[in-house]
């Protein structure tokens, strides 16, 4: 994931109502690399982007 769709991401989550999700940006923090390495990581983001978009 890279950092525009970490922006977008974060973004969309703050417009949820009823979540509790928080991503933090910035250095020195975990990085999503079990997600990326596989196949199904950038479809994972897109649906979480998705579905925080419907959300908002």
């Amino acid at each position: 994931m890279f950092l525009p769709q970490c922006c977008r991401l974060a973004d969309l989550a703050l417009g949820a109502p009823g979540t509790d999700l928080t991503l933090r940006l910035g250095h020195g923090l975990l990085h999503d690399w079990p997600l990326m390495p596989v196949p199904e990581g950038p479809r994972t983001m897109l649906a979480a982007m998705d579905f925080l978009a419907a959300a908002s």
